[in-house]
């Protein structure tokens, strides 16, 4: 699929903007604080249906403004269309296709995918579980609408299991909803692990294929699905649900003491090594950066396959925090296989890369480079 233009109004500092992007590599060059990675947002707004990077979604709106709205003109397979996202400053968003249709936020990933790199995403490597958790649900979500309502669903029973076990011992009939919330949790929490282990079987040794290509020094990436119901390797659904429902009952006066759920995918975690040693404490700065660059591929190679087109990639000044060697490598990587957008501070990376179309970002304004 190619996101063939881009407009954005009220959006962050860009009160209008209207900008073509290429089939190939589109450059946004400018200072810093000019408004380039809020460019890649409002793309990755229009298929994720939420920010990249604010914690509301409303922080997406303008000073001033009313609403934020961005739309893109995508062609895909056979077919044209148009996605579009509206956020109000109170955080109400509407998404469209093709203007009229209403459809969900989150399902606009059904339309239109991106894969976006930004600094903050070194999280994967160097943040808490959750971060690592987040990357499995938005890569998973994006291919899966019956993983997006299972995540629901069972996010929600943690609550309300919480809040059970938080006034356990003043409810009279705590013991039979405890059991009820168990058996939900056990049904959809099972489904979550193994398409987690399912997704982490199928985009591992792509990443440790793009991290051998990109390093180039030998060491290798491992990445392991780490869950915290102990299932083993490629686990039937069956067998999670009997260790699950197992944990659970091991657990039980543990959790009613605690008041809190100790148990299910909410706890599970990413292990990441390079050359054998844990990323977050032993990699350097340049090997975290480029494990978390093969992540962010890897995922795109698997949209790729399981769509049959290749998704959008965003790259949030990546460039220029590695090394030559490694640049260059990157840029063969995904030049000629996918869609890419990328910020830099340096227009002069365009010569490195055939056929990119270039721009030079200034204070929400966007002209040629």
């Amino acid at each position: 699929m190619v996101l063939r233009r881009l407009s954005l109004r009220g959006f962050r500092n860009y009160k209008v903007l209207d900008v073509d992007l290429s089939e190939g590599v589109t450059l946004f060059s400018g200072s810093n604080a000019q408004g380039k990675t809020n460019l890649l947002e409002g793309i990755y707004a229009l298929s994720a249906g939420r920010s990249f990077r604010a914690a509301k979604d409303s922080e997406m709106v303008g000073w001033g403004e009313e609403a934020a709205w961005a739309k893109g003109w995508v062609s895909g397979g056979y077919s044209e269309f148009t996605v579009s996202l509206s956020v109000s400053s109170a955080g109400r968003k509407t998404a469209r296709l093709n203007d009229v249709e209403k459809i969900r936020p989150s399902e606009l990933s059904d339309r239109l995918n991106a894969v976006a790199f930004i600094p903050d995403d070194l999280d994967l490597v160097k943040g808490s579980p959750a971060a690592r958790r987040k990357f499995l649900d938005l890569q998973i979500s994006q291919l899966s609408p019956v993983y997006r309502q299972t995540l629901s669903v069972y996010s929600r029973t943690v609550l309300q299991k919480n809040a059970l076990l938080k006034n356990y011992h003043e409810m009279p009939d705590a013991p039979r909803l405890l059991d009820i919330f168990n058996e939900g949790l056990v049904k959809e929490g099972s489904l979550l692990v193994k398409m987690r282990s399912d997704a982490v079987d199928a985009f591992a040794p792509l990443a440790a294929d793009t991290y051998a290509y990109i390093a180039d020094s030998g060491e290798g990436l491992e990445v392991t699905y780490v869950p915290s119901v102990e299932v083993g390797h490629r686990p039937d659904l069956g067998s999670v649900r009997e260790a699950f429902a197992r944990k659970l009952a091991t657990h039980r006066a543990a959790e009613i003491a605690r008041g809190a759920c100790l148990v299910g995918p909410q706890r599970d975690d990413l292990g990441l090594s390079v050359g054998g040693r844990t990323a977050s404490n032993f990699g350097s700065q340049g090997q975290q950066r480029t494990a978390v660059i093969s992540l962010k591929l890897a995922e795109a190679e698997v949209i790729t396959a399981s769509r049959g087109e290749a998704p959008v990639v965003l790259l949030d000044d990546v460039l220029s925090e590695l090394d030559e060697g490694r640049r260059q490598r990157l840029i063969r990587r995904f030049l000629g296989r996918c869609q890419t957008v990328i910020t830099a501070t340096d227009a002069e990376y365009a010569f490195s890369m055939p056929g990119c179309l270039s721009y030079r970002v200034t204070q929400g304004e966007v002209g040629p480079a």
